[in-house]
């Protein structure tokens, strides 16, 4: 090989190993951007926390149990259960990361019915911030109302005569602008009854109004075919529904999903999704899904880079064997 020829491969192979060492800076930097990104929307990102004039119902994956947080459209926060002593340190981070980094008070505190993977969690909250409003279910009477800011949370009691809990369920309502969600806690058909003849329900959902808002419907009874009637469903019109599940009990029941279904009504399952997030901004409405511990790309992006290294290698000996 000639001095020319050797002086204009060296002159290629130093030029092709610094196009290999830039590319490789690339794939390092996308690969930290990258990582970087995907915590930011499905970790603790910022979109999660509170938007002015934005209302965001968060449903807190808290298994075999019932935690729903909302932040309301002036920057106060509710939370409806707050799922068993098993998932506390979930829900408190949660609060913690993505409701209330700065802040150590909850304004409303609403417990559907004294049983355990409802109420468990907001006796640590009550121990851990401070409270404005709670509203228990037991003792709550037939209806309450919070109006502000444009938007407005209704409680309403279940069958209070009745022995069972479930049935003595309170259901809750949020609306803001044309948006509603309805939470069922562990309601039954008769609470469910009792809700679609209540005249406030009949004031948001009747004579046609259900049909020109967007509902979204927090499956009673973790999806167990003792909740979410028929009539329910005919009556809040709900275009979404969440169930809030864990892997105990078969539920939620195929029953229960059949309906859905056959309602058109679109399911997402806490069991699968994970923590599932909807805001709204009076409009126009947004999903998310949130993970506690979003997966490390860290393998992925290791092996683009072995990949890229070895591609450059391989062009590399192949301009070589060109030039020569």
């Amino acid at each position: 090989m000639s001095l020319a020829i050797k002086n204009k491969f060296i002159s290629f192979s130093i030029l092709r190993i610094g196009m290999c060492v830039l590319l490789c800076i690339f794939v390092v930097f996308l690969a930290v951007m990258g990582q970087t990104l995907f915590y930011f929307y499905f970790g603790s990102g910022n979109h999660f926390v509170y938007y002015k004039n934005n209302l965001a119902v968060h449903f807190v994956d808290v298994g075999h149990g019932d935690c729903i947080i909302a932040q309301l459209p002036d920057g106060k926060v509710a939370v409806i259960d707050g799922g068993s002593d098993y998932y506390w340190n979930r829900v408190n981070n949660y609060i913690r990361t993505r409701i209330r980094p700065k802040h150590k008070r909850i304004d409303y505190v609403i417990n559907t019915h004294a049983h355990s993977d409802h109420l468990d969690g907001l006796n640590h909250i009550k121990a851990t911030y401070t409270v404005g409003t709670f509203i228990n279910g037991e003792n709550c009477d037939s209806f309450a109302s919070i109006t502000e800011y444009f938007y407005r949370i209704q409680v309403f009691k279940g069958s209070s005569n009745s022995s069972d809990k479930n049935e003595a369920s309170l259901i809750v309502t949020i609306e803001y602008a044309s948006q509603v969600f309805v939470i069922t806690g562990d309601a039954g058909y008769m609470a469910e009854l009792d809700f679609i003849t209540s005249p406030s329900a009949s004031a948001i959902f009747g004579d046609g109004r259900a049909d020109m808002l967007t509902t979204y419907l927090k499956v009673g009874h973790h999806g167990s075919q003792t909740s979410t009637s028929t009539f329910l469903l005919d009556f809040i019109k709900p275009k979404v529904a969440i169930v809030s599940v864990g892997t105990l009990y078969n539920l939620p029941s195929s029953i229960t999903m059949g309906i859905l279904d056959a309602y058109d009504v679109e399911t997402y399952l806490t069991r699968d999704s994970s923590h599932i997030v909807v805001r709204c901004d009076g409009n126009d409405i947004k999903m998310f899904f949130a993970f506690d511990n979003p997966p490390d790309l860290t393998a992925i992006w290791g092996v683009v880079f072995v990949a890229v290294i070895v591609l450059c290698f391989i062009d590399l000996k192949k301009t070589q064997h060109i030039v020569v």
